[in-house]
């Protein structure tokens, strides 16, 4: 505030605007005067109209100097009154509706102050639904976590059974074809030795005809071996190519059933939910797949006969 604006100021700015019939008011007084800052002429306002009430019961609270002329003081009186009944009843209207406003502002104060307040419980409350359901979706997805890492784990070991159950199969696959090589390089072999033993007993023949009754019983009888172990290899052949088959078969099931459980286990980690019935349903089928397995494991073959036992033979008919 500047320097110099006093009460006394101010009340005289605000008589004289009375005088002049407006109301005074912060505004008016401050552009009465030419300075003074609101929050200094507010104060000294109600000040003055605190005071006015009893200023106007009054008369001579508003005296004029005494020695002016008759004419001038009973105009100035006249003014005076005029101007003292504008502003009773001017301040009275302006007070009743301050003290409506004020009401209707007082109202609208607790009217807001209740609505703040429910708005307030309201968010108390919603706050307090919010962190139960942000506790229960913590809650959910430790569970969900759980069970995708418990679902992860048996996956894993259920692709190492299948990577496992794969490469013994293959092992399998590899011996059940060395046993038909090594089969059918004895099968070739006694057939070399039975040729050999059949060229030897033509020559044997040849030289003993005394004995060519027992050499002919002999070479029927030869022939005859020859002709079961023939069978026989050629059974053990089959049935071993019936075994490659089947293992065949068994490894494009495996290898179907594999890409399933890959399929399966993709969609066990889409659907957490799904997870520990899948993980049950796969080791059924891996359990499965190992009897499977089980039950392919390679049979030892028949022993054929050899080139000793036909001599035996032979040596026994010779006597």
């Amino acid at each position: 505030m500047p320097k110099g604006v006093t009460s006394q100021e101010v009340w005289s700015a605000c008589d004289a605007l009375l005088v002049q019939g407006d109301r005074p008011t912060i505004e008016r007084v401050r552009q009465k005067m030419g300075r003074g800052s609101p929050n200094t002429v507010g104060p000294m306002l109600d000040t003055w109209f605190k005071g006015l009430g009893a200023r106007l019961a009054d008369p001579q609270a508003f005296s004029l100097a005494a020695d002016l002329p008759e004419p001038v003081l009973e105009l100035a009186r006249q003014l005076w009154e005029t101007a003292s009944a504008q502003a009773r009843g001017d301040f009275d209207a302006r007070l009743q509706q301050g003290l409506a406003q004020a009401h209707e502002q007082r109202d609208a104060a607790m009217t807001s102050e209740r609505t703040a307040q429910a708005q307030a419980q309201e968010l108390r409350q919603t706050l307090a639904e919010l962190r139960e359901q942000n506790d229960a979706q913590r809650e959910q997805h430790a569970v969900a976590r759980a069970q995708l890492l418990d679902a992860q784990h048996q996956a894993g070991e259920l692709r190492e059974r299948v990577d496992r159950a794969h490469e013994q199969l293959e092992r399998q696959l590899a011996d059940s074809a060395q046993s038909l090589r090594e089969a059918q390089d004895h099968a070739q072999a006694n057939q070399r030795r039975l040729a050999q033993d059949l060229d030897a007993e033509r020559q044997h023949r040849l030289k003993t005809e005394r004995r060519a009754e027992a050499l002919d019983a002999t070479l029927q009888e030869v022939r005859e071996q020859a002709h079961a172990a023939d069978l026989a290899n050629a059974e053990c052949l089959a049935r071993l190519q019936s075994q490659h088959e089947e293992r065949e078969q068994a490894l494009g099931r495996l290898q179907s059933d594999r890409d399933q459980l890959s399929a399966q286990l993709a969609s066990a980690l889409a659907g957490q939910g799904a997870a520990q019935r899948d993980a049950h349903a796969l080791t059924q089928q891996l359990a499965l797949a190992e009897r499977l397995l089980a039950a392919l494991k390679p049979s030892r073959a028949p022993r054929a006969r050899t080139k000793s036992d036909a001599k035996g033979t032979l040596g026994r008919h010779a006597k």
